[in-house]
């Protein structure tokens, strides 16, 4: 048994009990959440299970757009929920493609160094302009600070 398997297998136990507790205690955005981040480690193990018959970049390719897609349901559910853990869940999303995009690449030293540190300020600014554009169209008027 190797490491990595150990930490697939915890790491699914921990998902599927916070889905269980978040059908039965949450409400939407918690059951949705929960929900997305089971699929999702489901359809990595199952990419990872189909490992040794694809190819190296298949495997790569497939994991990369799974993160994305991630990352687009994480980003859509936090904005229009009004709690601040699911910010949290997308900035480490954006960590994780972060990681996707320097292992893609063939950049070494100072080259990579800066793809890690610019790419995700630039999605940043992207997720920025989004909320801005969402909150400045949008007919519901809720308070910004809650006390």
């Amino acid at each position: 048994m190797t490491i990595g398997f150990v930490f697939l297998v915890s790491a699914m136990t921990v998902s599927a009990l916070l889905f269980g507790v978040a059908l039965v205690r949450g409400t939407g955005p918690e059951r949705l959440l929960a929900g997305t981040l089971f699929v999702s480690g489901l359809l990595e193990a199952f990419i990872l299970w189909l490992g040794p018959s694809l190819k190296e970049s298949v495997q790569e390719g497939m994991c990369l757009l799974l993160d994305l897609v991630l990352f687009a349901m994480i980003l859509a559910i936090a904005l229009r929920a009004n709690r601040l853990y699911p910010l949290w869940l997308g900035g480490l999303q954006l960590v994780t493609l972060a990681c996707h995009l320097a292992d893609l690449s063939v950049m070494s030293g100072a080259k990579a160094n800066a793809a890690m540190q610019w790419v995700p300020f630039c999605a940043q600014l992207m997720v920025m302009m989004w909320g801005l554009f969402a909150n400045t169209t949008s007919r519901r008027r809720d308070p910004s600070w809650t006390t």
